[in-house]
């Protein structure tokens, strides 16, 4: 399935969702849940070239929260 037309953003979800994230299909903009609730949206059309390091940067964020 494809989440978002950046390939680095795409394959980063994939991963996510065979590690026990859930994905979320929302009317405007998916959405990522961690498997300890936290939500993340995923840029399906990043028009700023910082969006894929954004997005790994908050999904590091949120495994990083996990552990704590």
């Amino acid at each position: 399935m494809k989440f978002s037309n950046n390939k680095r953003i795409n394959k980063l979800v994939n991963s996510l969702i065979k590690s026990g994230w859930c994905f979320k299909k929302g009317t405007k903009h998916n959405k990522l849940v961690s498997p300890s609730g936290h939500i993340k949206t995923i840029p399906g059309t990043p028009s700023d070239w910082r969006a894929a390091m954004n997005f790994v940067k908050d999904i590091e964020r949120a495994q990083e929260r996990k552990q704590a």
